[in-house]
């Protein structure tokens, strides 16, 4: 099963390729620590749609990955057992 879902945020057409490489960072670092992570860059479904889809599987974590965050240098996490701001 999947353990964490990253998903690309705030891209309208198709998804710049700064944060094509910042999500393949974040993947290949997961996959180094032996976490089973899955992109969803499926660009037929808004990001809403995504993270429930993810939660309602039981996808424990989520990191969502937008343009901003990639100049920031960060990206956003969420997890499954803390709604909200704390999660």
């Amino acid at each position: 099963p999947v353990q964490v879902v990253i998903v690309p945020v705030g891209v309208k057409k198709e998804v710049p390729e700064e944060v094509n490489t910042a999500i393949d960072q974040i993947q290949a670092a997961c996959k180094s620590a032996g976490i089973r992570a899955k992109v969803d860059a499926s660009m037929n479904r808004t990001p809403g749609f995504k993270f429930n889809f993810w939660e309602m599987k039981g996808v424990p974590i989520r990191i969502e990955v937008g343009p901003r965050d990639v100049k920031k240098n960060a990206c956003v996490t969420a997890r499954r057992d803390k709604p909200g701001k704390e999660g």
